[in-house]
């Protein structure tokens, strides 16, 4: 609400009549990047080095994107793509959870996360 009166060098007016006025809420971004695993897919059985390749999209901006292997974060960039060449002749034979997660502009999160095998 507010009320407005004029001044000058003789002096003042009295106020106006009491108004108001209603702003238009600002929108809040709540949609998650969507975030994929381009390669490897998911239940792939590896031996050699591989390329990992994530890509994120989202409706305003993706503001990071971060590749984990087992949980331990192995690659990070401010992009909406990553690319690492995993050495998989390192890593010990079995099960691995490969994960991906996006950030947007307005702190959003998004994940994905595939399972593959070391022979």
């Amino acid at each position: 609400h507010y009320r407005v009166f004029a001044f000058n060098s003789v002096g003042n007016s009295a106020f106006s009549n009491l108004a108001s006025a209603t702003l238009p809420a600002t929108a809040v971004d709540t949609t998650p990047p969507a975030v994929k695993i381009n390669n490897p897919a998911n239940g792939a059985v590896l031996s050699a080095k591989t390329s990992i390749t994530l890509s994120a999209t989202d409706n305003v901006a993706v503001t990071g994107l971060k590749l984990y292997v087992d949980n331990k974060l192995i690659s990070s960039t401010t992009s909406s793509s990553l690319s690492y060449s995993w050495n998989v002749k390192k890593a010990t034979s079995g099960s691995h959870a490969i994960r991906g997660d996006a950030i947007d502009a307005a702190g959003n999160l998004g994940t994905t996360s595939i399972t593959v095998t070391k022979k």
